[in-house]
């Protein structure tokens, strides 16, 4: 059975954004692992020098809820609590040393463009400082993949 010559082209057109597409992501998670670091200024220096447990809260954007929960569960094996936005200003989590941290986003849309893209950052509740990943992406599961990679890894250097 022949296949045209149209049909092998739409077939070629759709393998190669699918390619591209793939390309795109693989080459976001490899950049934000540099990006997401103790050095880039991303994470904390004091992170994971004392045990707390990291305050995660969900955003209003479903996607990136099923994306963290599925990172952090998958690549950081700290203590971690998911919570709605709010509930960390509730009298549960008021202690600013057991819940010292709390890795966040925030979502925005360049100008002139209909893409999404995301920022993160880690929040160090006793000194008030903002850790910001220098990496913004509408790709955004790579850099939280990145982000819980190397909270991990400086977890693991101060653990005894």
């Amino acid at each position: 059975m022949k296949i045209n010559t149209f049909k092998k082209s739409v077939i070629l057109f759709q393998l190669l954004f699918c390619l591209t597409l793939f390309s795109a992501c693989f080459c976001v998670k490899i950049a934000a692992k540099s990006d997401t670091t103790v050095k880039s200024k991303a994470i904390p220096p004091t992170f994971g020098q004392e045990k707390t447990i990291l305050l995660i809260p969900f955003s209003t954007t479903k996607r990136y809820n099923k994306l963290v929960k599925k990172h952090a569960t998958k690549r950081y094996h700290g203590e971690y609590i998911f919570l709605e936005m709010n509930d960390i200003y509730t009298e549960k989590y008021k202690d600013v040393h057991k819940y010292r941290y709390i890795f966040s986003s925030e979502f925005y849309t360049p100008f002139n463009s209909s893409t999404n893209k995301s920022k993160f950052f880690i929040i160090d509740r006793v000194t008030n400082e903002t850790f910001y990943c220098p990496a913004s992406s509408s790709f955004y599961s790579g850099v939280i993949e990145a982000y819980m990679i190397n909270l991990e890894r400086v977890r693991l250097k101060y653990e005894h």
